[in-house]
């Protein structure tokens, strides 16, 4: 079986009995995406954050899940890397930004 080892980032096992830190686990809106390729550079981006153990990027969803230890990295942070390479990573929970990220994607898919 074939591994793909520039997805999956696997904490060596030292890290985890140094300390118990829970890592997070959430998923993020991803706007500017137009090909598979975009959400191949947001992946190698997010993979390449301190405190990121996972990043997925799923085109078709326009999302990004992500597994991060909130110790070394917060959702902001990820943000601002994804904004530095032309794409946006939606981190407002609210239900006002909810309602504008299904206008947007909407406006998207209607294209």
């Amino acid at each position: 079986m074939k591994s793909n080892e520039n997805t999956i980032y696997t904490a060596p096992e030292s890290r985890s009995s140094d300390r118990d830190k829970a890592t997070v686990k959430k998923q993020f809106a991803v706007t500017g995406m137009g090909c598979a390729a975009c959400a191949n550079r947001i992946e190698t981006t997010l993979n390449q954050q301190p405190g990121v153990m996972k990043g997925i990027v799923n085109y078709a969803t326009q999302t990004a899940q992500v597994e991060y230890d909130p110790g070394l990295i917060q959702p902001m942070q990820l943000k601002e890397s994804i904004q530095s390479i032309g794409y946006d990573l939606i981190i407002d929970e609210t239900k006002s930004a909810r309602d504008e990220l299904a206008d947007l994607q909407k406006k998207n898919f209607s294209r």
